[in-house]
């Protein structure tokens, strides 16, 4: 994943209620990072599918 333009996407999104939501939930368990590395990579995966389907629908716009 290109660090640069999964930036861009997450701060497209900053302002909805569910990234909100998912920063929150982040910030909360941000110590799951150092205890299941695996976990948080299969995370910012989901996540980061997530965003590529928003922009794709934004794009159509």
């Amino acid at each position: 994943i290109n660090s640069l333009k999964f930036l861009s996407i997450f701060l497209i999104f900053f302002k909805h209620k569910i990234t909100k939501k998912i920063i929150k939930k982040f910030l909360c368990r941000f110590f799951i990072i150092k205890k299941f590395p695996k976990f948080y990579f299969f995370l910012i995966r989901k996540i980061s599918a997530f965003f590529q389907i928003q922009t794709q629908k934004i794009a159509f716009f």
